[in-house]
């Protein structure tokens, strides 16, 4: 279903379309701080294999 919002597929209201939009920038956020947690984890592990 989304992915026919975003294709334009599925005609949706202005509301719709931006409560979309701005859901998927709040999940793309939410993905750049868990990746950045990843990063730092994966650097833990890392330094304690080159100690």
């Amino acid at each position: 279903m989304l992915s026919f919002i975003v294709t334009g597929a599925k005609p949706v209201s202005d509301d719709v379309y931006r409560n979309v939009a701005d859901a998927l920038f709040a999940e793309s956020e939410r993905l750049i701080t868990a990746s950045e947690k990843i990063g730092l984890m994966a650097g833990k592990m890392i330094a304690e294999l080159e100690k």
